[in-house]
């Protein structure tokens, strides 16, 4: 195994840069050990497993463990490993070419025609990449439904609120929910209610990525709803409080299955911090995400709003069939929807079009007037498995960010007549 071998495998191993083990081919790596080793790290990370030197060592096709571990712990430290995947790259081609030449050099002696030779000597990747498309007979096409099916009745994501459930079934693996509203509609806590309600009833993880708010601000909420205080109640409690350790205590226990991630990551990264999760977490492991919000994911390059919430909405619907979970993401309005009192439509997430055309369900939510106790609407935008338009106020305790799941049938108020208009 050379040193480019060795540093990419051991760089992957330790954790760095994993959301490129997809789209590195086998057959970049020269040696026979090599490919064995990362042949195994493809497949535990398709499987949404932990990759690191254990879980790669209890595979009889990675040789022995000592030898894993020896590399480990002889390897250098390696931060980035784009230039090793590089060097790996450079010397594959170099490879394909050795061979197509020599099998030109047949051609000639065997009297080929030129052009035919010449064709023969195209360097093509194509072979080296893994398709990420399949083509499915029909037999295949029903087996994927079978599939489709045991995944739903096991793994599906209601967002709590009975009347929507209804309507919406749930949120299947693959599939995005999108969760539109201005500011002060209590998007992050509805998030919040959702993966909690998830975590509970599926015994699985849910994993929120909390983009904006810190993890103090969010166990705060999550505090507020299970307590039924305040935020000022909460801080006196943890201020004053000798009951402080018992509270944690109850805490830990009704959210032991509900994941926090703070700070800014990329879509490429989740993967990665679900294997992380995974690893964390004893017994569990994650079965849906929550990301808080669109507009705050990283993205490479100088990018418009346009673009980048184009190419994100899609990335998502991407993300969500590769680890195969139900993904919810909240999505802030345009300008539209002004001070979020007037009904929302569709068209108004912000930034771009795509997030109407990649979501699979989209939920807006509004206030119903502008009074401070107004209450908040949640309306179906996009529905793939049934109707849309339906409106619902929802019972949530401003002062608490408690949700009941209860909600009642909203009806928007009449329009008011022109002073100026009168019947014929």
């Amino acid at each position: 195994m050379n040193a480019h071998e060795q540093a990419v495998i051991t760089a992957l191993l330790e954790g760095n840069q994993q959301h490129l083990i997809p789209t590195l081919p086998v057959a970049y790596f020269p040696s026979e050990q090599a490919q064995n080793i990362f042949r195994v790290m493809k497949e535990l990370y398709a499987a949404m497993k932990p990759v690191d030197a254990y879980s790669v060592a209890q595979d009889k096709r990675s040789g022995e463990g000592s030898v894993i571990f020896g590399m480990m712990h002889d390897s250098f430290s390696v931060l980035t490993i784009d230039k090793h995947v590089t060097e790996l790259r450079k010397e594959y081609l170099r490879r394909m070419l050795k061979i197509k030449i020599v099998a030109a050099n047949k051609m000639i002696d065997s009297g080929e025609e030129l052009m035919t030779i010449m064709q023969s000597l195209k360097l093509d990747e194509a072979d080296a990449i893994e398709k990420s498309a399949k083509i499915y007979n029909p037999y295949e096409q029903t087996e994927s439904y079978v599939d489709h099916v045991s995944a739903v009745s096991e793994n599906t994501l209601q967002t709590g609120i009975k009347k929507i459930d209804e309507i919406m079934h749930g949120v299947a693996p693959g599939q995005v929910l999108t969760f539109l509203g201005r500011a002060g509609c209590f998007k992050t806590s509805f998030l919040q209610y959702c993966l909690h309600n998830y975590s509970i009833k599926s015994g699985k993880v849910a994993a929120m990525f909390s983009l904006e708010m810190p993890v103090a601000c969010l166990v705060e909420r999550n505090l507020q709803a299970m307590k039924g205080w305040t935020c000022c109640g909460v801080e006196n409690h943890f201020k004053i409080s000798q009951h402080v350790p018992e509270t944690m205590t109850q805490y830990a226990e009704a959210y032991k299955n509900f994941a926090i991630v703070d700070g800014r990551v990329s879509l490429d990264e989740i993967p990665d911090y679900i294997r992380l999760i995974n690893k964390k977490w004893h017994g569990s492991q994650v079965g849906a995400i929550g990301i808080d919000y669109m507009g705050l994911i990283e993205t490479q390059g100088d990018q418009k709003e346009y673009e980048k919430i184009s190419n994100l909405a899609r990335q998502l619907k991407t993300l969500a069939k590769d680890i195969h979970m139900p993904v919810i993401c909240l999505a802030q309005t345009n300008r539209t929807a002004a001070d979020g009192v007037q009904e929302i439509f569709m068209h108004q997430g912000r930034g771009s079009g795509a997030i109407e055309e990649a979501a699979d369900f989209i939920l807006g939510a509004f206030k119903s007037d502008d009074s401070e106790g107004a209450g908040v609407v949640f309306k179906v935008l996009k529905n793939r498995r049934g109707p849309t338009g339906a409106m619902f106020t929802v019972d949530v305790d401003k002062k608490t960010f408690a949700y009941t799941g209860d909600a009642w049938e909203y009806e928007p108020p009449k329009r008011k007549r022109n002073a100026d208009t009168f019947d014929a």
